[in-house]
């Protein structure tokens, strides 16, 4: 089970982007998303076992009636849709690809959420796509980058599914964020807290 797409995730992040916010100018948003790759592999593996099923079965010495031979191919097919989207299986058949899809689907929601309309272009996006297991920051143009060891965290968690370690890496992100970009006396909240909607 992937605890990081839980409903109940909702309520601590808000907490945590708020804790984050009243120390810096910068308008964090976290977008926690199913998946970035799409169905893709998981069709590809329903195709892979219908056929592997269908070949099984016109090999095998016994004569199959129609009925049960399109039940096993159809049930094979389900059952390759099931294991790609198993995280441990699309990691390994996405490899690299994944990390693409998870970029430009961070780039996407990035202008679809709106994180690039701040006052003060200081819009940060933490995009989390579940099923490949993985993390993209995106900021805006006053953003600086984060420091290499905090997003190695975010990514640790992410990946280990461990919601704790997750907001503990998102609280973490206020320090440096209040040293480069102050929260002032006239800041005000530009973009909702919780995280956003898949």
């Amino acid at each position: 089970m992937n605890r990081l797409l839980s409903p109940t995730l909702a309520e601590r992040t808000a907490d945590v982007v708020k804790a984050v916010e009243e120390k810096t100018a910068v308008e964090l948003v976290v977008a926690v998303r199913p998946g970035a790759g799409g169905m893709a592999p998981s069709l590809m593996l329903g195709w892979l076992f219908s056929t592997v099923t269908t070949g099984a079965l016109l090999f095998v010495p016994i004569d199959v009636p129609l009925v049960p031979f399109f039940a096993a191919v159809v049930a094979g097919g389900l059952l390759g849709v099931v294991v790609g989207l198993w995280r441990p299986v699309r990691r390994f058949w996405l490899r690299g690809r994944g990390r693409d899809a998870v970029v430009e689907a961070a780039r996407a929601a990035f202008v679809e959420l709106g994180v690039h309309h701040t006052t003060g272009r200081t819009g940060l996006l933490v995009f989390v796509s579940g099923r490949e297991g993985l993390v993209e920051i995106v900021g805006d143009r006053a953003v600086p980058p984060l420091p290499a060891p905090l997003v190695d965290a975010l990514a640790d968690a992410v990946h280990r599914d461990d919601v704790d370690a997750f907001l503990a890496g998102l609280r973490a992100l206020a320090e440096p964020l209040a040293l480069a970009l102050p929260r002032t006396a006239d800041d005000v909240n530009e973009l909702a807290d919780g995280p956003a909607a898949a």
